[in-house]
């Protein structure tokens, strides 16, 4: 039976996180395409769902990384979800891509949520999430999502 890899404990540094309604991976490139980022949802009535997809790109890590990602409240920072997997980081000269689609996330009330990176236990960065009531005006174009 394998032993399981060490846990890097070289911190990657976080480039970007962003959530989007779909992302895809181009077989033959590897090249990510994000359709629909957006950082504020606007919701009709509490509680709800939204479908999502998060994309994160980090630099400077090496080896093996645990990686949990937890969608929490950020006023009490109580998780809502969690999400489990693993990096293997092979080639550290390289930045690291990854695009994760997620369950649909449960939003329960309005305020500021947020998608929490931790890699090998370590806090890497969290992607920020804006809840809001559908105003009632239509929002403007750079407002809908």
């Amino acid at each position: 039976m394998a032993e399981d890899p060490k846990p890097s404990k070289v911190p990657p540094y976080l480039v970007a996180a962003l959530t989007c309604d779909v992302g895809a991976t181009d077989p033959a490139s590897g090249k990510k395409s994000l359709i629909g980022v957006f950082n504020t949802v606007y919701v009709q009535v509490f509680p709800t769902t939204r479908p999502a997809s998060l994309y994160i790109k980090l630099a400077d890590g090496r080896g093996f990384y645990p990686l949990r990602i937890q969608f929490m409240r950020s006023d009490d920072e109580r998780v809502i979800m969690d999400i489990e997997g693993e990096v293997n980081w092979i080639r550290p000269e390289q930045p690291m891509d990854l695009l994760l689609p997620v369950p649909p996330i449960p939003l329960e009330a309005q305020g500021r949520y947020e998608f929490r990176i931790l890699m090998s236990d370590m806090y890497v960065g969290r992607a920020v999430l804006d809840v809001l009531p559908f105003p009632s005006a239509p929002p403007g174009p750079s407002q809908r999502n």
